[in-house]
């Protein structure tokens, strides 16, 4: 009976527990993806009220907040990925109306993964309770 309750704590740990792990992970990528888009809306926003006609001297991160100057000769127009790993070159406007609808985008890309984490969810908890069960343990609100 051990080995059968050991296989299972196995199957709970390396199974369910993963992929619960690996699907809020990719839920975090989604919800960092739509931060980045809505930092860039705001960033866009301000170039427009600032209204440049020259060149634009800024700090770019090149990653771990590691930052460096450059300087923009064009600021009214961006390289934008669009998805799929394909970047358009477009004028601020243009970027200003693409942005909320690949917001929107990815905000409906979230349902299902949400959903799938609550299904995940409920089956853990359903086969702790079967192991609980299985070792004669009682569980929370049991005497």
């Amino acid at each position: 009976m051990d080995i059968n309750v050991e296989k299972y704590e196995h199957f709970l740990n390396e199974v369910l527990k993963r992929d619960l792990f690996d699907l809020n992970k990719q839920r975090d990528k989604i919800h960092a993806e739509i931060a980045e888009y809505t930092e860039l809306e705001d960033v866009v926003r301000k170039l427009l009220k600032a209204d440049l006609k020259g060149s634009l001297k800024t700090q770019v991160d090149l990653g771990s907040n590691f930052y460096c100057e450059a300087v923009v000769d064009k600021p009214n127009s961006l390289f934008v990925d669009v998805g799929l790993g394909c970047h358009l070159e477009l004028t601020l406007a243009e970027t200003l109306a693409f942005l909320p609808v690949r917001i929107k985008y990815l905000e409906l890309t979230l349902t299902p993964f949400t959903e799938r984490i609550l299904k995940q969810k409920a089956k853990i908890k359903i086969f702790l309770e079967g192991l609980r069960q299985l070792q004669g343990i009682s569980g929370p609100g049991e005497i």
